[in-house]
């Protein structure tokens, strides 16, 4: 009988540390709610309507450094992809160019995330339509919200299920 009694204090004292544990954790993750919504700078005015949804549900979202010198612009893309749970691409008026260097941007940042789990990696296609954006949606790339028809419900669905997922 003293056994049983023993055995279940010692799970209910294991449940009280877990569950405090997950709450402490939690709240000492200021970034738990962190999208960096990389996009390029003529794009800017484009992705206001995204980052004020996405700040009504209780996000914070950041967009990347456009004015500073190189080095500036460099350490704030990389403590944002330090930072982020979600990393979210506009590609808008970017050029293959301007995605190929994000993509390789978002590559190399797996090796910064030391302490983090890994990000989740978000691509919302906007428009103009491209044949390289067209040829995303025809491969089924994973985490591609299209939204080469404007902002629509169906587009805006799919990004907030892919953000709460993260």
């Amino acid at each position: 009988d003293d056994l049983e009694k023993l055995k279940q204090l010692i799970h209910t004292i294991l449940e009280r540390i877990e569950k405090a544990a997950t709450e402490t954790s939690v709240a000492e993750d200021p970034d738990q709610n962190l999208i960096y919504l990389i996009c390029d700078q003529e794009d800017r005015e484009d992705v206001l309507p995204i980052r004020k949804l996405l700040k009504a549900k209780g996000y914070d979202v950041k967009i990347p450094l456009f004015l500073g010198t190189a080095a500036e612009v460099d350490a704030k893309k990389r403590e944002m992809l330090t930072r982020c749970r979600v990393a979210l691409v506009f590609y808008g008026k970017g050029d293959e160019g301007w995605k190929n260097a994000i993509d390789r941007d978002l590559m190399k940042s797996k090796g910064y995330r030391v302490d983090k789990p890994a990000f989740r990696q978000l691509t919302y296609l906007a428009p103009p339509a491209t044949d390289e954006k067209k040829e995303m949606i025809a491969l089924q790339e994973p985490g591609l919200i299209d939204g080469l028809e404007g902002l629509s419900g169906d587009a805006l669905g799919m990004l907030f299920g892919f953000v709460q997922k993260a």
